[in-house]
């Protein structure tokens, strides 16, 4: 079964888990990790089963404990291109190269394409996950 929890949506964060088969992609991670981790068990979402964490943009609210949470479960942080450059503009990579936009982490497929919109950062991306039975679509505006 797949199942999408909203872990927080607004100025102060953004955060979406999707998992299926045990495992669960992260798309955003706009709160402290120590938050992140909260609201996931709060939801009843096993981090213990993420495969990666999916940025939509670099800002504040959609990736801030990006980073972070990445490094305490190993797992790569999916980005565009554009908003990996504003990350390192701002000092907030810490050396990290995952940079992809999309691939595989264990089991789940992860695609991207950009939506068109305006706002300062760079472009948006919709993130897929998909395993060979389920797909989920996530676009954050």
């Amino acid at each position: 079964m797949t199942s999408v929890s909203v872990l927080g949506s607004g100025s102060r964060g953004n955060a979406v888990a999707i998992s299926t088969g045990g495992q669960t992609l992260l798309v955003d991670a706009g709160f402290s990790s120590k938050e992140l981790r909260r609201r996931a068990e709060h939801a009843g979402v096993e981090l213990s089963g993420l495969c990666g964490i999916a940025l939509t943009h670099e800002h504040h609210d959609h990736a801030r404990g990006a980073l972070r949470l990445a490094e305490h479960f190993g797992v790569p942080v999916l980005a565009s291109p554009g908003t990996w450059a504003a990350l390192r503009r701002e000092g907030r990579t810490a050396g990290r190269q995952d940079g992809s936009s999309g691939g595989r982490t264990t089991g789940l497929a992860v695609a991207s394409d950009e939506t068109p919109r305006r706002q300062d950062a760079g472009p948006p991306r919709r993130r897929v996950a998909e395993t060979p039975s389920r797909r989920a679509a996530v676009s954050l505006p």
